[in-house]
């Protein structure tokens, strides 16, 4: 059964305008109860994904697998 849920993850400018040459990994907010076990999903972004955001392309990032789903985050500049 699939219940609706939402994360969010906080990505600082700098990570745009400055981008690390091994990329970046962070982990999604907590999202569950009392519908679904509190979880968080694996967020990772290229080095040229990255640049391609800061240019002015939209990004879209799949998660990491947690309890058998996964989400997509389309990242654009928003600065």
């Amino acid at each position: 059964m699939f219940v609706s849920h939402d994360h969010t993850i906080t990505l600082p400018p700098t990570d745009l305008t400055n981008p690390p040459s091994g990329g970046i990994s962070l982990t999604t907010s907590v999202a569950g109860a009392p519908y679904i076990a509190d979880h968080t999903h694996s967020f990772a972004m290229t080095q040229g994904q990255l640049q391609t955001v800061n240019g002015g392309t939209p990004v879209t990032v799949t998660t990491g697998v947690t309890l058998s789903h996964t989400h997509d985050f389309t990242i654009s500049k928003w600065f």
